[in-house]
């Protein structure tokens, strides 16, 4: 039960999320 482990899985968690946003509105436009 590390803490850095669970903060890393957020920011990665995040940034993924990010990423497919990003896919998204470049496929939109």
């Amino acid at each position: 039960m590390s803490v850095e482990r669970d903060l890393v899985r957020k920011k990665i968690k995040e940034f993924k999320l990010r990423i497919g946003e990003l896919e998204e509105t470049l496929e939109g436009s």
